[in-house]
């Protein structure tokens, strides 16, 4: 199973669209985002154009939760939001996910998942730690740091980063 791992698209609506075309084209079944969507038109965009499951955690940017919860709840019913992270298994691997770093090498050190993902300082970084991946995916809006984003095969434990 391939999932998209992507993080802090901060209402850029061009990379956003760019990064769905990419991980359309390269069949992922998931998504996973790391927060910091910022605003509801992302959740809008990413939920009619992915039509899999989209698993996302807040940031420190996401401000209106209302309004995001209530598109999960009236439009995009493929989005689901977790917080303050999220926990899924998903093709026999154990995934938490999270916006901040500080938690994200907190849940590796308890060694009870297979993938964790954080996101927040928007540097892309890969880890491995005992039996635990950790992946920051970069950030989608490219502010500070080239545009990036991960797609996660979980047959292989690999992790690839795109760019754009």
């Amino acid at each position: 199973m391939k999932i998209a791992l992507i993080s802090d698209t901060h209402d850029n609506l061009t990379n956003t669209q760019r990064a769905l075309e990419i991980i359309n084209q390269k069949e992922a079944e998931a998504i996973i985002h790391c927060g910091d969507l910022c605003s509801p038109w992302i959740l809008k965009e990413l939920t009619t154009k992915f039509t899999g499951p989209i698993h996302l955690t807040f940031g420190n940017n996401d401000a209106d939760e209302f309004l995001l919860l209530e598109w999960t709840r009236t439009k995009g019913k493929n989005a689901k939001f977790y917080k303050p992270m999220g926990e899924l298994e998903l093709d026999g691997k154990k995934i938490a996910f999270t916006h901040y770093h500080f938690f994200g090498e907190g849940l590796t050190a308890t060694q009870k998942y297979d993938l964790v993902i954080f996101g927040h300082n928007h540097i892309k970084s890969e880890q491995l730690i005992g039996k635990t991946l950790l992946i920051n995916p970069g950030s989608l809006c490219g502010i500070g740091q080239p545009i990036s984003f991960a797609i996660y095969d979980t047959k292989t434990n690999k992790v690839t980063f795109e760019s754009f």
